[in-house]
């Protein structure tokens, strides 16, 4: 389904764009969110721990949401486990594992 763009001539008025705007935000957002609690069982809390100790929370759940695309949700899934484990709530971790996984599995490759 694709998004359908109102007409031109309403995105003129200044309320009305930053309502359309808003919208779509916030729609992105919810799609960018339920990726992210789709990767894990664990990943409610994982969100919810994060939640508690980032600033900017989004960034963190854009990039982990990212690195599941990257690297495929089982391996995030793996690394959000291990994170949960150690108590290390940010997406450098979840980077750092999935890095190291993959770069242990190039090596023997």
């Amino acid at each position: 389904m694709t998004a359908v763009m109102p007409d031109i001539r309403i995105l003129n008025i200044p309320i009305i764009r930053n309502h359309f705007f808003k919208k779509r935000r916030k729609a992105r957002d919810q799609n960018l969110f339920k990726l992210f609690l789709d990767l894990s069982p664990m990943a409610q809390q994982y969100y919810r721990k994060m939640e508690q100790r980032r600033l900017n929370l989004h960034h963190h759940v854009q990039k982990i949401v990212a690195l599941s695309g990257i690297y495929g949700s089982d391996t995030v899934a793996e690394a959000m486990t291990d994170a949960f484990q150690f108590q290390a709530f940010s997406s450098e971790y979840i980077k750092g594992v999935t890095l190291k996984g993959s770069n242990l599995l190039l090596t023997f490759v």
